[in-house]
């Protein structure tokens, strides 16, 4: 059986590599700022039509999230999870 949650994170790792939004759209309008699928690679353009195809979007609207790898100023104060004491 086939598992979305593999398409989905194969696709998220190919628009982390592409490191540019990703606007795609399967009817693109003419005022629309969609990719030209032609400036995508292949194996991403492979991924955004099997995401597309299992899920049925119209469109889908994807940015590389990047965290500093090496930061010094440690982690982000709690914002005060449940269960937390204050």
């Amino acid at each position: 059986m086939f598992e979305m949650s593999g398409v989905s994170e194969e696709l998220a790792r190919d628009v982390a590599r592409w490191a540019e939004s990703i606007d795609y759209s399967t009817q693109p309008a003419a005022d629309s700022p969609a990719t030209d699928d032609a400036d995508l690679p292949p194996r991403l353009q492979t991924a955004i039509e099997a995401h597309v195809d299992h899920s049925h979007a119209r469109r889908l609207v994807a940015a590389p999230v990047t965290f500093p790898k090496n930061d010094s100023s440690g982690p982000l104060p709690s914002a005060g999870r449940a269960g937390e004491g204050g």
